[in-house]
């Protein structure tokens, strides 16, 4: 199928989605930040390559069928032609993309904007089922979800895969605050948090202490990193932390790890 380039002013939106103004009418600055297509908040994943290698691992924090906002590592430029895989659920989709914005977050971590390039009419239906999935909650409400409080890396995506493999959904977050949105919302039914003690500008004991007061019935997992042990045993005797997941860890040890208390 031949591919269709964005128009430079919006048109009909795909089926299911409509325009989203941003702008009045007479304000030109409104026009030019028209979307296309309105955006979601997404809990995914993505990952980026140019000319076929891998060149890092992110966040995925909204997403339009127009583009995408990303968190993590910091190594792309603005204007640099990408490919991006998105993961949202179970649901993969690799597109063409352009860097379009960059910038650095209050928690130090590069946030980044892509617009997406070449789509054909099969990848728009992609990214609507995509922009539903996130959106419609049906799926995410009835899984059992694992968040997982980590930088994006080659770890957090191994760990996702595994997690999956034992029937949870995941739920990834880079902050503590992300992590508290999430487990706010209606969207997950979390069961598990596995806070990952290497994570910059994060005190995962502390967070786990909170998790602990705030939400009781959530079970929580620390993934040691530098963490001292004498604070990690500290840690598990006051019942702030319920498991610790080993490096490596295999099917075994993350199935005990996730396995609730007394069960």
């Amino acid at each position: 199928m031949a591919s269709r380039k964005l128009p430079a002013e919006p048109q009909a939106a795909p089926r299911g989605l409509k325009p989203q103004r941003t702008g009045g009418e007479d304000d030109p600055a409104g026009s030019q930040e028209r979307r296309r297509f309105p955006r979601v908040r997404v809990a995914g994943t993505a990952i980026a390559l140019v000319g076929g290698r891998y060149v890092g691992a992110y966040l995925l924090r909204n997403l339009s069928a127009g583009g995408a906002y990303l968190v993590g590592d910091n190594n792309l430029a603005i204007g640099q032609a990408v490919q991006i895989l998105l993961r949202v659920g179970e649901q993969l989709q690799s597109l063409e993309a352009e860097v379009v914005r960059r910038e650095r977050l209050p928690s130090d971590e590069q946030s980044f904007a892509v617009a997406f390039r070449s789509l054909t009419a099969d990848i728009e239906d992609s990214l609507q089922n995509l922009a539903r999935l996130a959106v419609g909650g049906a799926k995410a409400e009835e899984a059992a979800t694992v968040l997982v409080l980590r930088s994006p890396s080659r770890v957090l995506f191994d760990l996702e895969n595994d997690v999956r493999s034992l029937g949870y959904d995941v739920a990834p977050a880079v902050t503590p605050l992300d992590a508290i949105s999430l487990l706010s919302s209606d969207t997950h039914r979390i069961v598990a948090v596995v806070v990952g003690c290497d994570l910059a500008c994060v005190d995962p004991m502390g967070f786990l202490s909170f998790l602990k007061d705030a939400h009781p019935q959530v079970r929580r997992i620390a993934l040691p990193g530098h963490l001292r042990l004498t604070q990690l045993q500290r840690a598990i005797a006051s019942g702030v932390v319920e498991a610790v997941l080993p490096r490596p860890w295999d099917s075994d040890s993350l199935s005990e790890a996730l396995r609730p208390s007394g069960s």
